[in-house]
């Protein structure tokens, strides 16, 4: 282990880690899916139709926490469907916080901003959003996402809390000069700490929409991150090859 200090972590950066929230145990983190409800119909998601079929009621969610409480777990990542849409969503983060576990939010970005004074209160330790390019692009391939509500909200948290976007490149944003560009707007307006690209996986609505996968995706060498300041530049390429036997759920 080493310092903070040592670590070499800006202070901006340190100043959104909360350092309140130490815990200590055998599991660094477990997910829970509070709810497969969602308010868009993304082209690949993975759950396809059956992302409707189900919602944890709040008892159900409050042992699971209190049993990864006792288990020693140490953070949770809430996940969906869209977790926000959980009519206990409120409850369950002031649970979370009160319990002293490291937190983390995974969403599409597209609720509600009123939510944003619970999430700063309840800080969590990160907080992840789909952000798949640029509004053209975004809104394409996110059926039902309001682009700029998704930008309103990374930048009301990415202030406080460490955000992150999680895009998943498809076939309008794979190339190297679209992603240069997405970075650099990331970079200069939106502040948030880090990208993640990933690939869709052949599942769910993938299956039916197989020509929104491209047939080769570009991926930087090095991927910005806000810690050392850094633009994606060189990068490579990886073919995929689609076996529609292979299709998770329909």
């Amino acid at each position: 282990r080493c310092s903070l200090n040592e670590a070499k972590i800006p202070k901006e950066n340190l100043d959104k880690l909360n350092l309140d929230k130490i815990r200590y145990g055998p599991v660094d983190y477990v997910d829970i899916a509070i709810t497969g409800k969602c308010n868009l119909k993304c082209k690949h998601c993975y759950q396809g139709d059956q992302k409707y079929s189900y919602e944890l009621d709040y008892k159900t969610i409050e042992k699971t926490i209190y049993d990864a409480y006792d288990l020693g777990v140490i953070g949770i990542v809430l996940t969906g469907g869209e977790p926000t849409l959980h009519p206990n969503f409120v409850d369950i983060i002031k649970l979370l916080d009160e319990l002293n576990f490291r937190w983390t939010l995974v969403t599409n970005g597209n609720y509600d901003k009123k939510l944003n004074k619970y999430i700063l209160k309840y800080k969590p330790v990160e907080v992840a959003f789909s952000l798949d390019g640029l509004k053209p692009e975004y809104e394409k391939f996110r059926i039902g996402g309001n682009w700029e509500k998704v930008i309103e909200n990374i930048k009301t948290l990415s202030k406080e809390i460490i955000t992150q976007v999680n895009c998943t490149l498809n076939k309008y944003t794979s190339d190297p000069e679209y992603i240069k560009k997405f970075e650099k707007f990331v970079k200069n307006e939106l502040n948030v700490d880090k990208i993640t690209y990933v690939p869709i996986g052949l599942a769910g609505y993938a299956c039916k929409n197989t020509d929104i996968i491209p047939k080769k995706i570009w991926f930087p060498k090095k991927i910005y991150n806000r810690n050392d300041n850094t633009l994606g530049g060189n990068g490579y390429e990886v073919e995929f090859r689609l076996h529609h036997s292979r299709c998770l759920r329909g």
